[in-house]
């Protein structure tokens, strides 16, 4: 049990072909595992609440986490250190699509804020 989460886990991702894999939990972190040792290699710590949504980009690096604190938080997870940190009232969940990095912070930012008006 070294490295566990202290509290349920709301999603597991895969992250790359690097075989790593993210967890994330009730207990405010998000923790990076070696899929091959199932070792942890990082905890990502900054969220204040529950941890409920990941996505991570196909560039082997970057990942994105929704929290019930509403922050979206973008972190280096290979280097296990938060680049970005969005608050946005009411959000806890994150989607991906198929696009390029530029366009998917554009278009995420974009969509969240129509559904936020509603």
């Amino acid at each position: 049990r070294c490295g566990a989460h202290e509290s349920f886990i709301w999603t597991i991702i895969c992250l790359d072909s690097q075989n790593n894999f993210a967890s994330a939990s009730q207990d405010k972190t998000i923790k990076i595992w070696s899929n091959s040792t199932l070792n942890l290699k990082h905890d990502l710590i900054g969220h204040e609440k529950a941890v409920k949504a990941l996505v991570s980009f196909n560039d082997g690096e970057r990942l994105i986490s929704a929290s019930i604190d509403e922050t979206i938080r973008l972190w280096n997870y290979q280097k296990g250190e938060c680049l970005y940190v969005v608050q946005i009232p009411g959000i806890q969940t994150v989607s991906y699509t198929h696009l390029t990095l530029p366009t998917i912070y554009s278009v995420q930012i974009s969509v969240v804020a129509v559904s936020l008006k509603k």
